[in-house]
């Protein structure tokens, strides 16, 4: 079979342009871990506080609503959740 001459300049160009997609497509692959991985380090601080929202959220969710159907809070859901918060707020930070 003989050998066929071939467009150089073209094909060179094209693996160039693969090449060059390819060390974009690594580094953005590169770039997306480490900040995945510095905002993981960054939340890691914030976590346990973040686990105990969720409790006390849980825990009170019952009480929200009983107080939810009583007369004076009937119909005022952000009323209510602004006394609550404001009373769990004072109870820990009116002990410090």
């Amino acid at each position: 079979m003989p050998n066929l001459p071939r467009n150089d300049s073209r094909t060179d160009a094209l693996d160039a342009a693969e090449r060059k997609r390819r060390v974009q497509r690594v580094a953005s692959a590169a770039l997306y871990t480490v900040l995945v991985l510095v905002a993981l380090y960054t939340a890691r601080i914030f976590i346990p506080a973040v686990v105990w929202a969720i409790v006390i959220a849980i825990m009170l969710w019952p009480a929200f609503r009983w107080l939810e159907r009583r007369p004076m809070f009937r119909g005022r859901h952000n009323l209510l959740a602004f006394v609550l918060t404001a009373a769990l707020g004072l109870l820990f930070v009116v002990p410090y």
